[in-house]
């Protein structure tokens, strides 16, 4: 997945293990009157983060994701 998001496909990289987020609970069951939450409204859609370190070379140099993809991108957020 990495190699095909990259502008520069041949580029070596190295995969990380993400930072752990802050875990919270969600109820599994409503409370009688209650409805139950779907995982959109959670914002648990999408919860996949991959982190890469790119292996620059002399000869080929991490030059950033593809267009298609900044363009639909949305920045990391704290709160």
């Amino acid at each position: 997945f990495v190699s095909s998001a990259i502008k520069e496909p041949g580029l070596e990289f190295e995969l990380m293990h993400p930072v752990v987020v802050q875990r919270r609970v969600i109820p599994c069951f409503p409370k009688a009157g209650q409805k139950a939450k779907t995982i959109e409204e959670e914002d648990l859609v999408p919860s996949a983060l991959i982190k890469f370190k790119p292996l620059e070379t002399d000869s080929v140099v991490f030059t950033g994701l593809k267009n298609e993809l900044l363009e639909i991108s949305e920045p990391l957020v704290n709160g």
